[in-house]
């Protein structure tokens, strides 16, 4: 690996996480990025009835679903190197050839990388303190960096994958804090001003928002120019929703209506054209 004059960016706008809440729409997104696709739905996830059939066949042709089967007698080491397995083998073209690798529920991964590198203690629901002082009933608050890196590293493994034409991940949003309590003023962080950014723990939520071409937030409202509400995706932040961007030139990304369908398409032909 070395340094070079310019890239294409291209490739780098087709690495795509997608925030909502439950029934936005995320999941069934998938289906508008460009065939084949492999969907690997993490552990705990639930949104892939969306892409199944009665039979639990895909709905398109052109999808393969992976979904997780959900095993006590594996702890949650086991579970993450598994994914890391899952997502390597499809990368390699194990179940066939693929132009978009889909991840769902990234959420539910952060949590897993939290109890594994917390021994077990996130699930099991140990207090969180600022300092643990080798009390074993209290995480380690260094924890969560840690399963930041673990997480961030994994998303490298897909994002980085330089054969692999598109990479698109969804999680749940959340009211987050957009900035800390001051001490000082005698503020309590239950008081602080919020807005909807990943659902991830601890510092993963706003700096996640870094390592994609295009954040998008999910949500069913109105776009202009279509009748009625619809599933649509916020491209630029505000207030509300902090977790939103799209990294273009500006004269590109100006052309971007702050809302359009959720559909990779319709956003496509103002990255791509």
């Amino acid at each position: 690996m070395a340094f070079t004059s310019s890239t294409d960016p291209t490739l780098r706008r087709r690495r795509v996480l997608i925030t909502g809440e439950t029934g936005a729409g995320k999941t069934a997104s998938f289906r508008t990025f460009p065939g084949p696709k492999f969907v690997l739905v993490f552990p705990g996830e639930k949104g892939a009835d969306t892409l199944l059939k009665g039979d639990g066949s895909p709905v398109d042709a052109d999808m393969t679903v992976h979904t997780w089967e959900n095993d006590d007698k594996q702890n949650s080491s086991a579970v993450i190197e598994q994914v890391r397995k899952e997502t390597i083998a499809a990368l390699r073209g194990d179940y066939g050839p693929i132009t978009t690798f889909c991840g769902d529920g990234l959420h539910k991964l952060n949590g897993y990388v939290l109890d594994a590198l917390s021994g077990g203690q996130i699930f099991a629901g140990s207090e969180v303190k600022t300092a643990s002082n080798q009390n074993p009933d209290v995480l380690d608050p260094r924890v969560f960096g840690q399963a930041e890196r673990w997480l961030f590293d994994y998303l490298s493994l897909v994002n980085q994958a330089r054969k692999l034409p598109y990479a698109v991940f969804t999680a749940w949003d959340a009211d987050k804090a957009t900035r800390k309590a001051s001490k000082a003023m005698g503020e309590k962080w239950q008081d602080m001003p919020t807005a909807k950014m990943p659902a991830l723990f601890a510092s993963a939520s706003r700096n996640i928002i870094g390592e994609f071409g295009c954040v998008l937030h999910a949500s069913v409202g109105k776009v202009d120019g279509v009748d009625g509400l619809v599933h649509r995706w916020q491209t630029k932040a505000d207030s509300k929703v902090i977790g939103c961007q799209v990294k273009a030139p500006s004269e590109v990304v100006e052309k971007i209506p702050k809302y359009v369908r959720a559909d990779w398409r319709e956003l496509a032909r103002y990255l791509e054209s």
